[in-house]
């Protein structure tokens, strides 16, 4: 029995050695773990650090766009209130234009009107001058007889030698 007693001893030794080195791979295993969440935690920190200066970076840049774009705006604004003055005054101008292009064609067409009339007068006088007789002119200028007559008479009394 005391054999079997020492059996058991060396049993409960071999028994306890093996839950000490269970005990101590666990513990080796635990420490591994911790030292490869360290690792990650470290290399996701450096991470974060630099997504946090990237979005500092983007919000800086992002005022400064906005800065730029309410700039450009305001001067856009400017620039069509600029324009639209601008557009009225051609408005008035053109409106102006057309008024007295609208006075000169009226002028034009009345002109033109009494320039045949002027025509065939400055046609008969040169007729006159060059011989014509009353009857010509009626014929050739379209004149009644007394107006004839009256060139025929101016012209002479123009051209009369003085004594």
């Amino acid at each position: 029995m005391a054999n079997t007693i020492n059996i058991m001893n060396e049993l409960l030794n071999y028994i306890e050695y093996a839950v000490i080195a269970c005990l101590l791979l666990l513990i080796i295993i635990c420490f591994v773990k911790i030292m490869n969440l360290s690792r990650k935690t470290a290399y996701l920190t450096t991470q974060l650090s630099g997504l946090e200066i990237l979005v500092t970076d983007l919000q800086q840049e992002l005022m400064n766009t906005s800065k730029t774009v309410n700039d450009k705006l305001s001067i856009a604004a400017d620039w069509q209130v600029e324009q639209e003055q601008v557009s009225g005054q051609l408005t008035h101008r053109t409106n102006a234009l057309k008024d007295s292009i609208a006075t000169l064609q009226a002028e034009l067409a009345e002109f033109v009107q009494q320039q045949p009339e002027d025509k065939l007068y400055s046609r008969a006088q040169k007729m006159v001058k060059l011989g014509a007789d009353v009857d010509e002119l009626m014929t050739e200028c379209q004149l009644p007889r007394i107006e004839a007559e009256m060139l025929i008479a101016m012209h002479k009394k123009n051209n009369k030698p003085t004594s």
